[in-house]
């Protein structure tokens, strides 16, 4: 069975998990499987509430999904979650040998406070289709790899290593994918350099 998790406390307490049954996988719902030492694994989801897209004249594709939520004990501050996936190209059935286990995607799991901000990092395969005369894209994250990569504050890690999966529906905004990109950027840190693969077809 699923479970839904929410970040909701930080700092002395940590950050702790809300949990919950699901029969459902909408849009915009990651899938994260953490995987902790001795062989454990644990199931969660989270269900984002924004989600945009730009696309870049070289064909990268920048997705964003946010959710905000007011901190229990302090509801005027908010507690954010971002997930940023970066697509440096686009497989096409019949031309490229896409598969799941290939990776053309940089991810990047952000939680920010005021206090304190971490991010679980890594890469993915990911594939979508522009909607024609849309501006909405639709797709799905097959997999992604994540560990804990940049921290700020009093950023404790939530995850170990962590798989992530989750489809989305996303409209173009460009001017809001650059801000929360930079947002994430401001709180942690410039992000880990990545060199993709210029070599395979672009969108």
């Amino acid at each position: 069975m699923h479970v839904n998790f929410q970040k909701t406390c930080y700092l002395l307490s940590g950050l702790c998990l809300v949990l919950g049954g699901c029969s459902s996988t909408p849009y915009n719902r990651m899938m994260i499987t953490d995987y902790r030492s001795g062989g454990q694994a644990a199931e969660h989801y989270e269900d984002f509430t924004d989600a945009y897209y730009r696309l870049a004249n070289d064909g990268t594709a920048d997705i964003i999904l946010r959710k905000s939520a007011p901190l229990p004990q302090d509801p005027r501050a908010q507690l954010q979650q971002i997930v940023h996936l970066r697509a440096v190209w686009k497989p096409f059935p019949g031309r490229t040998h896409a598969e799941s286990s290939m990776i053309n995607t940089q991810i990047c799991y952000a939680i920010i406070s005021t206090t304190m901000a971490v991010s679980y990092e890594g890469g993915g395969f990911m594939d979508y289709s522009p909607k024609t005369f849309s501006d909405v894209v639709v797709g799905k994250l097959e997999a992604g790899d994540l560990q804990p990569t940049r921290r700020s504050g009093a950023g404790l890690d939530i995850f170990n290593t962590a798989r992530i999966s989750g489809h989305y529906r996303v409209t173009r905004d460009d001017r809001k994918v650059t801000r929360l990109i930079n947002e994430i950027n401001r709180a942690l840190g410039d992000p880990p350099r990545y060199e993709p693969d210029r070599s395979a077809p672009v969108f």
